[in-house]
């Protein structure tokens, strides 16, 4: 579950952002991200749906100076949840089901 990964070429990769509401924390939601992931890997990996393989990242806020055209702004509390399928259309079937 939480070794690396292999994607194929062609492979297309969905980035989801999730913005905690105030006085929530990603202890207070870990185990539903867990249990969602979970769901996605059962239902739908490998041959079953187009699923490849997922992560989820924390947003730390570090910016680099360089490059950057506007001031530093403090660090919301917000995850980015990445995907990766094997088309775009493996992902939508995936929203459709019930």
């Amino acid at each position: 579950m939480f070794g690396p990964i292999t994607l194929p070429f062609g492979a297309k990769m969905l980035f989801n952002t999730v913005k905690l509401k105030p006085g929530i924390t990603f202890d207070q939601v870990e185990l539903a991200v867990g249990e969602m992931c979970m769901v996605v890997k059962e239902t739908y990996g490998g041959d079953k749906g187009g699923f490849i393989a997922g992560q989820v990242f924390k947003y730390s806020g570090f910016v680099s100076d360089e490059g950057s055209l506007s001031e530093l702004k403090p660090a919301d509390d917000h995850y980015a949840i990445v995907t990766y399928w094997s088309s775009f259309e493996d992902h939508e079937k995936s929203h459709a089901d019930e």
